[in-house]
């Protein structure tokens, strides 16, 4: 059966400071719970009060983690010493700053009960807002994505199908981080059943980490498998020290990774770029670390000069060689739209972070490329005229071109979302942007196309299970990011 998200109404701090929520579960005594909050909300010098109706409870509180360089909370845990009413609701407020800090948590082991927070506050705890408040738009992505998670989810309909599904006990399935993906849409859709999903698979991935920081399900010491964000939303919610260990690990074993591509560069791709960057904007959101925020911007810095260094034929992407890209010994320069959408997720957080000029020239640069020199139209029965990225995007004419429509449609939500963000920073900076909302149109066709939706369609059977992860792990933002472009209203 399909499921319908709503629109919602969109939190704003300045509407009052306090968050109202309901305990999942009670306790008598010692219960604890962690809310997240949105960048620039809670100080680490706030004055908090809870309250349960007209009563005021008594708590103590302790600062998970703060967002990166500075004195705002993202995560904070609340003790209550006499516990706390099943069902029941509760307000904590915060004021004026006191002289002394919130204590700052030591990873204690601690047991969390779940609370349910508001939808419109979990939405905007991440980057930028995962929803929009707009009834008009129509929102199939969304709801694209919470009817393919019914399916990802459910291990006897995987185990059951006819596609012969490699299932969640194998490494494919937890490519482009699982849990993440699952812990994005329960911040878009408040629901504690995919928040649960979401936990699970952070537990199993974590559980499959050995101790030199590689993914057990796979041999060897490959990095694509090293995929942390979604362990650091797990440790928002349910903070522990393995988990910061973990994503520690992660940054040490990306280090080998080199800041730049050089053509003497035997294998480089974009996605084990964009591992390596996650690795360390992961590091550093939880840290603070000098070090990971100096190696976040020698791997920016590095693919800016490497941008127009090998080719001035086409411009807007790293050159490389494809022996580089797919084994061999080719010569011929090519770049990958699709992994450079994986890689514009990382620049755009950062950039949403930070302000990073680069992150932004990037993603403005990566969608031009698209824009430019980066799709083709499908020929052939039933696809004919569709808009497909390039699996790989070649500078010359090569013998090794090989398209192949049916498999590079699929990559076509990923490379839309990516477009979509390049379109946003284009917005803000005063760019024209027709060309970029003629490529949106042939994209999101394409996209909604190679999702095999139907109307009133009761099967949302996705394969392979990491396709689940690609297409919608950095499209949280998608709507929110069309509609600020204005590519509702052309």
């Amino acid at each position: 059966m399909s499921v319908v998200l709503f629109s919602p109404y969109i939190f704003s701090a300045e509407e009052g400071k306090y968050v109202e929520f309901s305990a999942k579960s009670g306790g008598s005594y010692n219960t604890a719970f962690v809310i997240p909050f949105p960048q620039h909300t809670l100080s680490n010098n706030d004055t908090l009060m809870l309250t349960q109706g007209d009563k005021i409870v008594e708590f103590s509180a302790e600062s998970v983690l703060l967002w990166p360089e500075s004195d705002s909370i993202r995560s904070l845990l609340i003790k209550v010493p006499k516990g706390i009413t099943a069902n029941a609701e509760y307000r904590l407020d915060w004021s004026s700053p006191k002289q002394q800090s919130i204590k700052t948590f030591n990873d204690d082991v601690v047991l969390v009960i779940g609370i349910e927070l508001p939808r419109n506050w979990l939405a905007n705890i991440l980057y930028a807002p995962l929803l929009v408040d707009d009834r008009k738009i129509d929102n199939w992505f969304d709801n694209a994505y919470l009817n393919f998670s019914s399916f990802v989810t459910d291990e006897e309909k995987i185990s059951a199908s006819k596609r012969k599904i490699p299932t969640l006990d194998t490494p494919s399935p937890w490519l482009y981080d699982r849990p993440f993906t699952l812990y994005q849409l329960y911040l878009k859709t408040g629901d504690e059943s995919i928040k649960v999903e979401a936990q699970r698979a952070a537990q199993f991935y974590l559980g499959n980490i050995n101790n030199d920081g590689y993914f057990t399900l796979k041999k060897g010491a490959d990095l694509k498998y090293l995929t942390s964000q979604g362990l650091l939303m797990d440790y928002i919610f349910n903070p522990r020290a393995s988990i910061r260990n973990v994503i520690e690990k992660f940054y040490q074993n990306s280090l080998v990774w080199p800041t730049q591509y050089k053509l003497s560069t035997r294998f480089w791709t974009e996605r084990h770029l964009s591992i390596a960057l996650a690795a360390a904007i992961n590091y550093w959101e939880l840290t603070s670390s000098k070090q990971a925020k100096q190696r976040i911007n020698d791997l920016i810095s590095g693919t800016m000069s490497s941008l127009y260094m090998y080719s001035d034929k086409q411009s807007g992407c790293v050159a490389h060689h494809r022996g580089a890209h797919e084994g061999g010994k080719a010569k011929d320069l090519v770049c990958s739209p699709w992994m450079n959408a994986l890689l514009t997720a990382q620049l755009w957080r950062y950039y949403q972070l930070t302000g990073d000029v680069s992150s932004k020239q990037l993603i403005k640069a990566f969608t031009n490329q698209v824009i430019n020199n980066g799709t083709y139209i499908a020929k052939g029965n039933h696809i004919a005229g569709l808009t497909i990225p390039y699996y790989l995007s070649f500078f010359e004419p090569s013998i090794y071109q090989d398209d192949n429509p049916w498999s590079d449609m699929h990559h076509a939500c990923d490379v839309a979302g990516m477009v979509a963000t390049g379109t946003y920073l284009a917005k803000i900076d005063n760019e024209n942007i027709d060309n970029n909302f003629l490529m949106l149109d042939k994209l999101l066709t394409t996209c909604k196309r190679s999702m095999g939706l139907k109307k009133n369609s009761s099967v949302w059977l996705i394969y392979p299970l990491r396709k689940f992860n690609w297409w919608f792990n950095g499209n949280g933002n998608l709507n929110w990011l069309l509609q600020q472009s204005g590519y509702y209203s052309k």
